[in-house]
């Protein structure tokens, strides 16, 4: 969310984002809706001051429905002004390249050789990991987009989860293991809903489902649309990314150091809503997946110094594991809604002969802490008191885009596989054999 005082005080800045982000949105109306929510709050406020100065039981009865109507129009005019703000985008940074969509995002640098492997294969058919992916009994047992990892995988999947708490760790994070069904309040306060909401899974309650009838006058076929546009009635979400439980942890807290650093490994949850026929081989795209997320609340002078440091090290992260990448600026049409500013990081996948991100690292200013209710001691003006910390969020590793990653780049014209240097102390071997055993 952003400060509500732009709305009255800097309109044109609020059109002019919406403009770069290509956002469609009545300005005049959120602005109007913001006009007559304060002038109700002055009403309601002034006619409660008369109550207390009443003294007959009439002229009370007067004000007490006086008050009343009043307060049916404020919480109108608030409800839709609180709507609308909801859709409002952060403030992307200056530096940010101004483009309606991905085509738009530009190359800061590349690290590492694209090694030339000959006869390279997507991962997916390399012959010592074809056997330890099964994609059929997954789509068996829970549909399109699951599948089973196996063996070597499996292992490899923990080393890489090991790895990132250990590399982090150095770097001040403290593990955390957040939960992954999250509430109402989680998803609006990192900025998820409304406008990811078409991505999210979510979870209903018995007693939710029977408001949900109840609303739908008996109509069960009302009843599943009512369900299945993941209203009111939802109470509980599967998180797509355990960013969404980490901010949340201090909401409405006032923190007393910073940085306060965290890595949270969870699994996360995704529609893939719009991605029927994108990436659909292979184990890139699935609804449920593993990853450690970094998390951190910043002093917001120094926000801009801690995006560029979790930058550097992710970096050094993913160049210990032997991935050639390149680092990409996310353009105004391709940012999420809290971001202010993003850097993807995209691996080099020579048997799909094309790049791939794996990581995102995003500042998002006080967006997310002003809705979160996030604050700490600070300084603004030479004056001390209390301000919104900032957030900033980046992938240490997706574990199945790493599994990808390194699968592709580590593989020899024969099928088989080595392992990073970096994991082979996690591990029992350090090859994945083309039969898919290993040694």
């Amino acid at each position: 969310m952003i400060d509500i005082k732009i709305i009255k005080e800097d309109p044109q800045r609020i059109e002019a984002e919406l403009k770069k982000r290509g956002i469609k949105l009545d300005v005049k109306k959120l602005t109007k809706l913001d006009e007559e929510r304060r002038k109700f709050q002055q009403e309601f406020d002034k006619v409660r001051s008369e109550q207390k100065k009443v003294k007959t039981a009439v002229a009370g009865k007067q004000l007490k429905e006086k008050l009343k109507k009043i307060e049916g129009k404020l919480k109108v005019a608030q409800e839709d002004f609180d709507t609308l703000c909801e859709h409002l985008p952060n403030f992307s940074a200056e530096d940010v390249p101004v483009a309606d969509d991905e085509s738009g995002n530009e190359t800061v640098r590349e690290v590492g050789e694209q090694g030339i492997i000959e006869g390279a294969k997507p991962h997916y058919e390399i012959p010592g990991i074809k056997p330890l992916i099964d994609f059929e009994r997954g789509a068996k047992v829970s549909g399109n987009r699951f599948w089973y990892l196996k063996g070597a995988l499996v292992d490899l999947e923990f080393a890489l989860i090991r790895y990132a708490l250990d590399f982090y760790g150095k770097k001040g994070f403290t593990s955390m293991r957040p939960p992954t069904i999250v509430n109402r309040n989680a998803m609006i306060g990192t900025g998820f809903f409304p406008a990811e909401s078409h991505e999210v899974y979510f979870v209903s309650s018995l007693e939710a489902e029977a408001e949900a009838h109840k609303a739908a006058k008996g109509d069960k076929e009302a009843a599943a649309e009512v369900i299945g546009r993941q209203d009111k009635y939802a109470d509980r979400y599967l998180s797509g990314t355990a960013e969404v439980p980490l901010a949340s942890y201090h909401a409405g807290e006032m923190l007393d150091e910073l940085p306060v650093k965290y890595a949270g490994f969870a699994p996360a949850y995704r529609r893939e809503a719009g991605s029927y026929s994108k990436d659909t081989k292979g184990i890139m795209r699935g609804h449920e997946f593993d990853k450690v997320e970094l998390f951190v609340f910043s002093d917001p002078a120094k926000s801009w110094d801690v995006h560029e440091e979790l930058q550097k090290d992710a970096e050094a992260f993913w160049n210990s594991l032997e991935v050639p990448f390149r680092v990409v600026n996310i353009c105004t049409g391709d940012l999420g809604a809290p971001n202010a500013k993003k850097y993807d990081i995209e691996a080099w996948l020579p048997g799909a002969d094309r790049y791939m991100e794996v990581a995102s690292n995003s500042n998002d200013t006080d967006f997310q802490a002003r809705r979160l209710k996030i604050k700490h001691q600070g300084k603004s003006g030479g004056k001390t008191g209390t301000e919104l910390v900032h957030t900033l969020n980046n992938t240490a590793v997706a574990v199945g885009r790493a599994i990808i990653a390194i699968t592709e780049n580590q593989q020899d014209k024969d099928g088989n596989v080595e392992i990073p240097e970096v994991l082979r102390k996690y591990l029992s071997f350090s090859r994945i054999k083309a039969d898919g055993t290993t040694e």
